[in-house]
């Protein structure tokens, strides 16, 4: 059975600007994954909380939570943002492969999320299915 991945966007963070697309897909996920981004950024997961508890509904779903890679500070920035992004996609890849059983659905709001979902989906080594549904927040 697939593993389904749902990358829906929060918009401008307000719960009552989601699109009735990105309410739709948050309604069929099992598991919420969230990228933890230290103190400075707490309050966004806490957003990413309050609209699944309001667009979720009473059914069962889960969050994961993983830590967020670090980018390099010193050197060339677009080598550092390039090897960003290849963690993340690694962290995406591991949480997907352990913390979304077959037949679950999955959303997730970072690009990361799509970028890793495009070469997946390209890729010819792939021993699961995976579908990706992208919903935009506003």
């Amino acid at each position: 059975m697939p593993k389904t991945i749902k990358i829906i966007g929060i918009g401008a963070g307000d719960p009552d600007h989601l699109t009735i697309q990105a309410v739709k897909a948050l309604s069929q996920v099992d598991v919420v994954f969230l990228m933890d981004k230290g103190p400075a950024k707490e309050k966004l997961n806490a957003l990413r909380k309050k609209i699944c508890a309001r667009h979720m509904g009473e059914r069962a779903y889960r969050f994961v939570d993983a830590a967020n890679p670090e980018r390099e500070r010193e050197g060339d920035y677009l080598a550092a943002v390039a090897d960003l992004n290849a963690r993340k996609q690694a962290v995406f890849e591991r949480l997907i492969a352990a913390e979304l059983r077959d037949g679950e659905c999955g959303p997730s709001s970072s690009g990361a999320t799509l970028r890793f979902t495009t070469a997946r989906s390209g890729s010819s080594k792939r021993s699961r299915r995976r579908d990706a549904m992208i919903s935009t927040g506003t």
